[in-house]
């Protein structure tokens, strides 16, 4: 009976022994598959890690007229809002009057004069005048510079004799100024001279020799009918 009473007792403690070891084995492949899953696991083929660093590595241009992105536009000062109106009364209503709009001549320049001194504007008036006329337009011309009236003159008198017509009043009997390119002190005025039938376009460099204007060099653009 004793020995029967062994056996089971032997055979009991085997089984909680294997028992142990399963658990403890359960456990330790459990952990170990844990950390291998961590190890193997590369954030950088998530679309989050992606799109971080394209906008990390992107170089972003400063946000231009950002205002008028989220300004409203839609209404305007003494009409209701749910006044449904057009685009282009809503833009006709808030535009700048006081801005000025100027004409173009297409193959010419826009014809915006603003930014020329009144000074200036005169000596090319007077410069046009002495053109047309074929007067002498010597004083005109900046320092050491006559150089390029006297090729400009012969230039102008070659195309003179075959596409303009002098009369009493001379070659031509208007000019327009267009709007010019400014570098500092110095001016490139497009020009027109017009007959009733023809134009000549001319470029007027001018300069500031103090206290005055002066034209340094005149190019002939084109001319035509």
């Amino acid at each position: 009976m004793l020995k029967v009473c062994s056996c089971k007792k032997t055979v009991f403690q085997s089984f909680l022994s294997f028992i142990f070891v399963f658990f403890a084995a359960i456990l330790f492949f459990s952990c170990s598959n844990e950390h291998s899953a961590e190890s193997f696991f590369d954030e950088t083929s998530t679309l989050k890690f992606q799109a971080d660093k394209i906008i990390n590595e992107t170089s972003w241009t400063e946000e231009i007229e950002g205002d008028k992105l989220s300004k409203e536009i839609s209404v305007v000062p003494g009409i209701l809002k749910s006044v449904k109106l057009s685009p282009a009364a809503v833009l006709s209503a808030v535009h700048d009057e006081s801005a000025q709009i100027f004409p173009y001549v297409e193959g010419f320049a826009l014809l915006d004069s603003s930014l020329l001194p009144d000074e200036m504007q005169k000596i090319l008036l007077d410069f046009c005048k002495a053109v047309s006329l074929g007067e002498n337009a010597d004083n005109y011309m900046a320092k050491n510079c006559l150089y390029s009236l006297a090729i400009f003159n012969s230039d102008f008198n070659k195309i003179a004799q075959k596409s303009f017509k002098k009369t009493k009043s001379g070659y031509f009997s208007s000019f327009l100024f267009g709007e010019p390119f400014i570098d500092g002190t110095n001016y490139q005025v497009p020009v027109r001279l017009c007959s009733a039938s023809a134009f000549l376009d001319l470029n007027v460099f001018l300069l500031l020799e103090t206290p005055s204007w002066k034209i340094d060099q005149i190019q002939i653009v084109k001319w035509g009918k």
